[in-house]
């Protein structure tokens, strides 16, 4: 069977749904853990603004020739924390990459069975065994 672009894209489409539902665990996991450390900084972050504002009122009412500034937020940080394991490919934070692969190799594996005289009943065998 020759495999054109448009069976090309229903395989990798087919086998893209049924790989990346392996992987829903990990992802979410690693939505929990970045959500979790974003949640701690925009805390700390408003804890730091309100003391820095508390100290700004202070400081402008002793000194009448200061005056606080239109600035809104006066502590912005930028990523004062990582994810140790984020550049390790066995890291839940790289399911993406190690779900691609795996989708690839599959594909791969389908298109040339198909191309060297596969029928679209080993095409449908194929894709129901992922």
């Amino acid at each position: 069977m020759r495999v054109t672009k448009t069976v090309r894209e229903y395989i990798e489409k087919c086998v893209r749904e049924k790989v990346y539902k392996k992987y829903e665990a990990e992802e979410a996991e690693a939505n929990r853990q970045r959500e979790e450390i974003n949640n701690f900084i925009e805390s700390l972050e408003d804890t730091m603004n309100e003391y820095v504002e508390k100290h700004i009122k202070i400081f402008v009412e002793e000194h009448p020739y200061a005056e606080r500034g239109s600035r809104e937020n006066f502590v912005s940080l930028y990523n004062p924390i990582n994810i140790i394991d984020r550049h390790m490919n066995s890291s839940v934070h790289n399911w993406r990459n190690r779900a691609r692969v795996e989708v690839d190799e599959k594909v791969t594996d389908i298109i040339v069975t198909l191309e060297l005289g596969g029928t679209k009943a080993d095409l449908d065998r194929m894709l129901s065994e992922i």
